[in-house]
């Protein structure tokens, strides 16, 4: 089974961003997963631009997209991608969307294909906290999340997708007293748990 993993590239000031860093240390096969990997741009209409080619130059079985929510204390799987672009922070071009639907004539939402429970009971089994979050937020990770499940949904048979958001690596917390960090090597690790579930679940 091959998996296309993507990350984000740095934005909003910060000089590092957990999923771009995830992805330059992940293997090129994790058990029974052929991983490939592509960043980014942190811009509205590039980003799935980007995604799309991804995706066709590789022509994966499954795609886990990554994001960095740095108010978070774990990694959180995300459930639902909402149709709505609704930020209060511009994209790394200056674009800033408030309200906007992002497929006008989509549905409301779209569910990861993802398998949460296998994924969750990975998680459990290192000891690894993971939580299942109802919303992306209205940024750039959900915006990716909502066009990539529309992508999937339209796959037949549907292809394996979803998004997870990465908590701050402990570098970007020193200037933040309330700040929650997990090291790179545990979001790695976090990362690799999901892959693996994957891969068991596409066998």
């Amino acid at each position: 089974m091959k998996v296309l993993v993507t990350g984000f590239e740095t934005f909003g000031g910060d000089e590092l961003n957990p999923s771009e860093e995830v992805i330059k240390k992940l293997p090129q096969r994790i058990g029974a997963v052929q991983v490939c990997t592509g960043c980014l741009p942190v811009v509205y209409g590039e980003a799935e631009k980007e995604l799309f080619a991804l995706i066709r130059a590789h022509k994966p079985d499954g795609v886990l997209s990554l994001g960095v929510a740095t108010g978070r204390c774990a990694p959180e799987l995300e459930r639902v991608a909402l149709n709505l672009d609704d930020a209060s922070m511009a994209d790394n071009r200056g674009v800033l969307r408030s309200g906007d639907l992002i497929s006008p004539a989509g549905p409301a939402a779209y569910f990861s294909t993802l398998p949460l429970e296998r994924i969750r009971s990975g998680f459990r089994e290192k000891g690894i906290p993971v939580f299942v979050s109802l919303s992306a937020g209205a940024f750039l990770c959900n915006h990716l999340f909502y066009l990539l499940m529309e992508y999937a949904t339209r796959c037949r048979p549907p292809l394996m997708a979803g998004f997870m958001h990465l908590p701050a690596l402990p570098g970007q917390g020193t200037g933040a007293r309330q700040r929650p960090t997990m090291s790179l090597s545990l979001q790695i690790q976090a990362v690799t748990i999901t892959l693996e579930a994957m891969g068991a679940e596409g066998v």
